[in-house]
């Protein structure tokens, strides 16, 4: 386990996403991500997507960004990555079982209780 700590503001959540595109590159076939909402991740999504671009990654071609519905409609739940073999990214709730993850990121741990980390 390894933590990322910094002030707010300070790219957390934006590295943890260029970690997670450089993880995909690298060969990682199932990555969960979890925060206390999905609306906490749109950051890191933001640059997992910038990190693919610039591994050159091309939406609908090599990868499929799939949104929440409802009231997560603006929210990224799912990246799913089209290569010789499936790869995905997937938002996960806290309290989910991570039994088969090739990689577990929390964000904004800080906000979660203990007892359910």
């Amino acid at each position: 386990m390894y933590a990322v700590t910094a002030s707010r503001g300070r790219g957390k959540s934006a590295a943890l996403g260029l970690c997670i595109s450089a993880a995909i590159f690298s060969g990682f076939s199932h990555i969960l991500v979890s925060a206390p909402s999905p609306e906490n991740l749109k950051a890191l999504f933001e640059f997992v997507i910038k990190g693919l671009e610039a591994l050159d990654y091309k939406q609908n071609l090599h990868y499929e960004v799939i949104k929440g519905t409802e009231e997560l409609a603006n929210c990224v739940i799912q990246i799913k990555i089209k290569s010789k073999f499936m790869q995905t990214i997937s938002y996960v709730t806290v309290n989910s079982s991570f039994v088969n993850a090739d990689l577990m990121i929390i964000d904004e741990a800080a906000a979660i209780p203990i007892p359910m980390l």
